[in-house]
C-alpha cells in the first residue's frame, strides 16, 4: 500500500549553525562511473610511462630519477590521505557492548562504584546508559542547552524502562549465511507468539546489536516480535570489512528470509539508524524482497557515503581544493573495488536506490545533527517514488537523537507512517 509523500516539521523547528549545503561547493560531488576512473587511470599512469620513455631515452637520468622521486612522493602522501578515512571506516570493529577490560572488570568487582553502569550498558546499550565513550557529548554541539537536557532528561527516563523490560524479555540467538559466505549473527525475541508482526532493527557503525533497545521496547509494547542481527564486521558476525550500507543491503534480504522460512512472519517493519539507515535505505530497492516486508523507518542515514568522506578528506589535508578531494575520493573507490571483497564506494547511495524504492520509507533526521547533515536526508526524499515516502525533520536533535529529543512526535510518526502503509499497530491489551 502505498503512503502520500509529506514532510513532517515540527513547529519548535529553528534555524541551526548547521551546513543545509552539500559538502563539495556548487553541488554533491558527481562520482564518475567505474569505466570513466579506469580510463583516466590508464591515461595517467600512460602518460607517466611515455614521460620516462621519453627521458630515458635522451639519457636524462637525473630528472628520470626525479620524475620518479615526485611520483613515489604523491603515492605517498595520497596513501596516507585515503589510508585515514578508509581504515576508519571499513576495518571491522567487531564492536560488543561492553570492552574485555570492562567486562572482566565487572566480573572481579559486581559492587565497585559504575559496576551498575556496565551491566546496564552490556544489556541495553551505551548510548542510553551514557558510559564512556558517550556519543551524546559528541552530537550536542549544534543544539541549545535547554534542548540538551530534554535529552539528558528522556535518556535518564528510557534508561530505566529500557532497564526493566528487558529483564523481562529473552532474545535467542539466530544465524544466516550471507550470499559471499560470511557467517552472520542476530537476536531475536519472540514477544508475542500469536503476533505474526515483527521488527527488523539494524545498528550503526561500530555499534553493538543492543544498541537498539529503546527501538525494540516499543516496537514490543506495539506487538512486534523483534530481530536485532549483529551487521557485518560487528559482533560475532562474520565480514572482514564494514559493509556501509552496500553489502549490508543483501545481509538484510536475507534475513528477510530468515523471518519468513523461519518464523512465519507476515508483517515485517525495517527500522535501522545511521548506517543501519543507510543499509535499510539500500535494501528496500532490491528486487528480490519478500512481500511480507511492509515498510522502513531510516533515522538519520547517509544519502551517499562519498559526500560522507568527502568532509573527513577536507578536514584532514591543508588547503585542499574540490579537485583534491575528488581525486583523493576516486582513489579511495580504487583502492576498496580492488580488494577481493570490496566493491564501489559509489553504489552506496541511498539517495540512488531511494529511485527504485519497493515499499514506503519513512525518512526521520535531528536538525542538530552534525555528523550526517541534515540535508541528506532531504535528498533521499526528494529522490522517492511519489507516495512512497515521508520525511520527519526534529528540532534540536543530534544523531540518532531524536527518539530522545521528542519521544511523542517520533512514536506517534512512526506508528502513523505504518499505520497509513497497511501495518496493524494496534496495542494488545495484555500490553
Amino acid at each position: 500500500m502505498s503512503v502520500d509523500n509529506a514532510t513532517y516539521v515540527s513547529p519548535q523547528a529553528r534555524s541551526l549553525p548547521l551546513d543545509t549545503t552539500p559538502d563539495l561547493v556548487g553541488d554533491r560531488w558527481a562520482a564518475p562511473t567505474w569505466k570513466q576512473l579506469v580510463v583516466t587511470g590508464s591515461v595517467a599512469a600512460g602518460a607517466v610511462i611515455l614521460g620516462l620513455g621519453h627521458l630515458a631515452s635522451r639519457r636524462r637520468f637525473g630528472a628520470c630519477a626525479g620524475l620518479l622521486a615526485g611520483v613515489a612522493a604523491l603515492g605517498v602522501g595520497v596513501a596516507h590521505a585515503i589510508g585515514r578515512p578508509l581504515d576508519s571506516a571499513l576495518a571491522a570493529p567487531h564492536s560488543t557492548a561492553l570492552t574485555v577490560g570492562e567486562r572482566q572488570f565487572l566480573e572481579e568487582h559486581p559492587t565497585a562504584l559504575g559496576a551498575e553502569s556496565f551491566r546496564h550498558a552490556e544489556r541495553i546499550g551505551r548510548k542510553l546508559t551514557g558510559i564512556a565513550p558517550d556519543s551524546f557529548v559528541s552530537y550536542y554541539q549544534a543544539m541549545s542547552e535547554e534542548q540538551a537536557d530534554v535529552i539528558r532528561q528522556n535518556r535518564v527516563f528510557e534508561e530505566a524502562s529500557c532497564w526493566e523490560w528487558s529483564n523481562g524479555v529473552e532474545f535467542q540467538r539466530a544465524e544466516v549465511v550471507a550470499e559471499d559466505g560470511a557467517r552472520l549473527m542476530g537476536n531475536y525475541c519472540v514477544t508475542d507468539p500469536a503476533s505474526g508482526k515483527w521488527a527488523l532493527l539494524v545498528h550503526g557503525w561500530c555499534d553493538a546489536w543492543n544498541e537498539m533497545t529503546v527501538y525494540a521496547r516499543a516496537y514490543a509494547e506495539h506487538g512486534f516480535n523483534l530481530l536485532i542481527p549483529e551487521m557485518r564486521g560487528h559482533g560475532e558476525s562474520g565480514g572482514e570489512i564494514v559493509g556501509l550500507g552496500w553489502l549490508d543491503r543483501r545481509d538484510l534480504v536475507q534475513w528477510l528470509r530468515w523471518l519468513v522460512d523461519e518464523r512465519r512472519a507476515e508483517q515485517i517493519v525495517a527500522h535501522g539508524h545511521s548506517m543501519g539507515a543507510a543499509s535499510v535505505c539500500l535494501m528496500s530497492a532490491e528486487p528480490d524482497l519478500p512481500a511480507e516486508l511492509r515498510a522502513t523507518v531510516c533515522d538519520c542515514g547517509f544519502s551517499d557515503v562519498l559526500n560522507v568522506f568527502a568532509p573527513i578528506i577536507r578536514n584532514g589535508i591543508p588547503f585542499s581544493t574540490d579537485g583534491i578531494v575528488g581525486l583523493i575520493l576516486d582513489l579511495m573507490r580504487i583502492a576498496v573495488r580492488l580488494r577481493s571483497d570490496g566493491f564501489d564506494l559509489a553504489d552506496a547511495s541511498p539517495e540512488r536506490a531511494a529511485h527504485d524504492a519497493r515499499v514506503p520509507v519513512l525518512l526521520i533526521h535531528g536538525m542538530a545533527d552534525t555528523f550526517i547533515p541534515p540535508y541528506m536526508a532531504r535528498r533521499i526524499f526528494e529522490a522517492l517514488p511519489a507516495n512512497k515516502g515521508k520525511l520527519l525533520e526534529v528540532p534540536g536533535a543530534g544523531h540518532c537523537q531524536s527518539v530522545l529529543a521528542d519521544p511523542e512526535l517520533y512514536w506517534g510518526t512512526v506508528f502513523e507512517f505504518l499505520g497509513s502503509a497497511g501495518v496493524s499497530t494496534t496495542v494488545p491489551l495484555n500490553n
